[in-house]
């Protein structure tokens, strides 16, 4: 069923009548103690120490407004990059019904316009929890046009040029998104990959990968990873921050040295995949499906790059 811009407001305007609580990290689900203690060794201060207070409450953070909806999980950066189209704040004041349901958008953070002129709607921190207010309480930046949500016709605006990078497009038709955790945070979401680019490749150089996440425009990928002096850890095949079970392959706190991917319902296509070590700035050869490992048993991995192709 198509993610229309009339069911976002009418999910925000519930997430706001049920009065949802703030928590970074948090993507739509009841906060326990555990999962309290996993967000904040993983986010350290962007979990505050007060949110503890919050468990037993449904808790969701800015990105997850909008992914609760979805049921595709970007954080406010990924919104920015793929988004459709692009406006500024003086463009939405000028014609807002153009706007209604788009995203609004500041550097680290994400609301959607509202259907009241002047308003918006967001998940605001975790003073502000779920709010609707005016656009004056935040510093906006732009209004996109979210990619994963269905517009009416008529609302289109002028677009501007942010510098938005063009997603790489798949040969085989197939797109993989992906993005790790490293250095106390979740990277952006890359789209397939490139060498010419910092967005062809999901992490840093330098910060070891802890966690990796990854997902398919259709079909299913499965992913694990090997703990640095440790073990593989089981297979995952969910792309979710907040689902601790399975959302992503890694433990969040250990460094790690190898990964493994394969498909599933996508029969006649393979997965190549191939990483980079703190030990070197070149990657190592790209691994097919589970016929290797992309790694090297000891030595952290730091950057990753995946890519779908068709079976020859």
């Amino acid at each position: 069923m198509a993610k229309t811009a009339e069911g976002l407001l009418k999910h925000c305007k519930e997430v706001v009548e049920n009065k949802v609580q703030y928590v970074y990290g948090c993507k739509m689900e009841i906060l326990t103690n555990s999962i309290y203690t996993r967000l904040k060794s993983m986010y350290g201060s962007l979990v505050w120490g007060t949110d503890i207070s919050k468990v037993g409450k449904m808790c969701c953070d800015c990105s997850g407004l909008i992914s609760s909806y979805t049921d595709i999980v970007r954080n406010s950066a990924g919104y920015k990059n793929t988004a459709v189209e692009i406006a500024t704040i003086a463009q939405l004041k000028a014609n807002w019904k153009n706007y209604i349901g788009w995203g609004i958008w500041l550097n680290g953070h994400i609301g959607v316009v509202s259907d009241t002129e002047g308003y918006y709607y967001a998940m605001d921190g975790s003073s502000r929890n779920a709010v609707h207010y005016p656009i004056g309480k935040q510093n906006w930046t732009y209004v996109i046009k979210l990619k994963d949500i269905v517009y009416p016709s008529s609302c289109t605006g002028a677009t501007v040029d942010t510098g938005n990078k063009t997603e790489a497009v798949a040969e085989s038709g197939v797109d993989v998104y992906y993005r790790v955790y490293a250095n106390s945070q979740w990277y952006r979401e890359v789209v397939n990959y490139n060498n010419t680019s910092v967005d062809g490749y999901a992490g840093a150089e330098g910060k070891p990968v802890h966690c990796i996440m990854a997902r398919l425009s259709r079909g299913k990928i499965k992913s694990r990873v090997h703990i640095k002096g440790g073990r593989w850890l089981p297979w995952v095949d969910g792309y979710n921050p907040g689902d601790h079970n399975n959302g992503y392959a890694g433990d969040g706190a250990k460094e790690i040295d190898g990964v493994q991917f394969c498909l599933e319902g996508l029969e006649g296509y393979d997965v190549y995949y191939r990483v980079s070590t703190m030990a070197s700035t070149d990657y190592l050869p790209w691994v097919k499906n589970i016929e290797d490992y992309a790694g090297i048993f000891g030595k952290q991995i730091d950057k990753v790059q995946i890519e779908i192709r068709k079976d020859n």
